[in-house]
């Protein structure tokens, strides 16, 4: 019970890096053949195996719905993970974490190569001279959502035992383990409050030197707009990858009190940005 609490949030818990598992490399040569952009978008096998609140999940589906990629969600028990260990490839049983995407069979992991290799995968198909490889600006942005959104993500959420255990409160009725009984899941959510609040306090905020948690996320919010230079997106006019990653992250943090706390305490252009992206997100996903 205790292992699975914790392994629900673990996404949130650690610095953006799974542990390396025995999958082959990522090759764009077993993505040729699909025919055209529209067909790689519209008419393959593309499955992301998630938890529905990990931060890291929602960056990955927020690029795939702002491209129109389709695809089908697995929610992933953290109990179990039943739905890893017995998928059809072999080599999900030794994924330990998500997000998990899976196209035509070959498995891809962690969020941000998930993202870059998509993109690669995307320009193979894009006419030649309108290709969109990633800039070193690019790679910055997403290097910024990693290091500050991901990484002040749960000491936000865990900042205090009342915090995790409405945290929890909201795992418990958002995810997979609204399916497991009454008695599992109020053990699965005190538990995972009090074992999630304790790695954050003595592990997580010594580790990256987080004192004050809700203003270093305010901070990172304000840095984010001097990013965006006076123009509606990090990318000027239109969203950059960096912006559709940072939006994922934060969306995850929606039913949250943080989520709250932002709203009331940053920016109102922060606001701005980021009901633009949910709306231009929105607007582009293919509905399941």
């Amino acid at each position: 019970m205790t292992g699975g609490a914790v392994a629900y949030f673990a996404s949130a818990a650690r610095s953006g890096k799974q542990p390396a598992v025995p999958l082959k490399s990522f090759d764009i040569n077993d993505y040729k053949g699909m025919g055209s952009l529209e067909a790689f978008k519209k008419q393959q096998d593309i499955v992301l195996y998630q938890y529905e609140t990990c931060p890291f999940c929602n960056k990955v589906r927020a690029y795939l719905d702002y491209n129109g990629i389709a695809y089908r969600k697995v929610e992933v028990n953290p109990m179990h993970k039943k739905q890893l260990k017995q998928g059809p490839q072999p080599e999900l049983a030794s994924c330990g974490t998500v997000p998990v995407l899976v196209i035509n069979g070959h498995v891809l992991i962690d969020s941000t190569p998930i993202i870059k290799n998509i993109n690669e995968i995307m320009n193979l198909y894009r006419p030649q001279g309108q290709q969109q490889p990633l800039s070193e600006d690019d790679i910055a942005g997403l290097e910024f959502v990693d290091t500050r959104f991901i990484r002040l993500t749960a000491p936000n959420l865990y900042r205090s035992f009342g915090d995790s255990v409405a945290a929890f409160e909201y795992i418990a009725s958002n995810s997979q383990m609204a399916s497991e009984s009454a008695v599992t899941r109020g053990a699965t959510k005190y538990v995972g409050a009090v074992m999630m609040y304790l790695i954050t306090k003595y592990k997580l905020n010594k580790k990256y030197n987080i004192v004050d948690p809700r203003k270093m996320l305010y901070d990172a919010c304000a840095e984010w707009m001097t990013q965006l230079r006076g123009q509606p997106f990090r990318g000027g006019q239109q969203p950059s990858v960096p912006d559709v990653a940072a939006y994922g992250v934060l969306r995850a943090l929606r039913g949250y009190r943080t989520f709250d706390d932002i709203q009331a305490n940053v920016d109102p252009k922060f606001m701005q940005w980021f009901n633009e992206m949910d709306r231009r997100v929105n607007a582009a996903a293919i509905q399941a």
